[in-house]
């Protein structure tokens, strides 16, 4: 009886917790998200290159932060909750520069140029490199 309980605990648990795969997938989402909000307030006129460069700058510590704590091969809670932490002072920084009332033209050549760069990492996030 003492076995069966534990087996069905065990079970129990590893279908209740995330696994280092599920959060890094989630992550990964998160990153593209964000990539894309970044990209839409560019092509908007909403956020300047020089903001989206700011942005895109806080995005790469993010990415640095994820490869350090998916190096081991798990995620650990503090690791994940640090990576969560940025990422929502990120959402609002995206936020807070798409809404500051800056209009930027998304046609002069330093736009185009950043959109080019946040176009390369976003299709960068989707396949893997």
């Amino acid at each position: 009886m003492n076995a069966r309980n534990n087996i069905l605990i065990a079970l129990t648990l590893s279908c209740t917790l995330p696994t280092a795969a599920q959060a890094a997938d989630y992550m990964d989402h998160r990153d593209a998200h964000q990539q894309r909000r970044i990209q839409q307030g560019l092509r908007s006129g909403e956020i300047t290159a020089h903001e989206a460069h700011r942005l895109k700058g806080k995005q790469a510590q993010i990415d640095r932060m994820q490869a350090a704590a998916k190096a081991d091969g798990h995620v650990s809670r503090h690791e994940r909750t640090r990576i969560d932490r940025a990422q929502d002072r990120l959402a609002r920084d995206i936020a807070r520069e798409s809404n500051d009332h800056q209009i930027a033209n998304p046609h002069m050549p330093v736009s185009r140029r950043m959109d080019a760069h946040v176009t390369r990492d976003i299709h960068r996030e989707r396949h893997g490199g």
